[in-house]
């Protein structure tokens, strides 16, 4: 009984994930004639491994994750007093479907002034966005800790108890250096479709890197990112089951932040 039910299962896995491919084929074609022709700037916003079972626990904090890492970008573009198109994507998963928050984002590399006819260059850089992307993630831990919204996730249950203990840990990460990743722009919007494609409408996991199936164990191959080495990644088919649906967004779950400039660039 529980080969069949969990036989059945699989294949419903496997059936969403192709629904999920060919969606982000029709979404690709459809953004190619609304995003804005410029040069586009790709940067991926990380934390600390050791925050990422509080988004677990806490799973309502993910809304917040895109539009703090897209604020950043914004106030600089206010400075500048200049409106800019960004688009971000949220990730919980990993290569091998382990829990690891991150956002996605992709920001136009210029924007409209104020009149809304002339066209400005803007640049990010690592150097300015990290540490308001870093203060946002810890702010928002500690404002909902003290708010007594926050659970604690059970692997940290023994030794965060108070607020005092609360900052006894989050102070070391917040002094770290978090990795926030700015790829090499892209001149194409074409590119950048690409790109929000594969990040925004991406599932966790493709079908052509399920490996084996048996009725009782799921073997799946990963790139190990620490070597840079395929891996194969072996569990009972349940295992497999759970670990891929908790990265099923919630009904609460928000959508991706998107603000696109109403013109196009020639």
């Amino acid at each position: 009984m529980q080969t069949h039910q969990s036989r059945h299962l699989y294949l419903q896995i496997t059936a969403m994930l192709l629904m999920w491919k060919k969606a982000t084929e029709q979404w690709i074609a459809a953004q190619n004639k609304l995003l804005p022709k410029c040069e586009y700037q790709h940067i991926t916003f990380t934390m600390p491994k050791a925050l990422c079972p509080f988004f677990l626990a806490n799973r309502e904090l993910l809304n917040h994750l895109s539009r703090l890492a897209a604020n950043v970008l914004l106030k600089t573009a206010k400075k500048k007093k200049i409106k800019i198109g960004i688009f971000t994507a949220l990730h919980t998963f990993g290569q091998s479907l382990n829990w690891n928050t991150h956002v996605h984002l992709s920001v136009t590399r210029g924007g409209l002034s104020k009149c809304k006819t002339t066209w400005k260059k803007v640049y990010f850089t690592k150097k300015k966005t990290m540490p308001m992307w870093r203060f946002s993630i810890v702010n928002l831990l500690r404002t909902a800790y003290k708010t007594g919204k926050l659970v604690i996730p059970h692997q940290y249950q023994n030794h965060i108890t108070d607020l005092t203990s609360f900052n006894r840990f989050i102070n070391p990460e917040y002094n770290k250096l978090w990795h926030v990743h700015f790829a090499k722009a892209q001149p194409s919007h074409h590119q950048n479709v690409d790109y929000l494609g594969r990040y925004l409408k991406r599932p966790p996991l493709s079908n052509s890197r399920l490996l084996h199936y048996d009725g009782k164990e799921v073997i799946f191959r990963y790139i190990d990112r620490k070597t840079g080495k395929q891996e194969k990644h072996t569990s009972t088919t349940f295992e497999f089951i759970e670990r891929l649906i908790r990265h099923i967004p919630t009904k609460s779950f928000n959508s991706p932040y998107a603000q696109v400039i109403n013109i196009l660039i020639a």
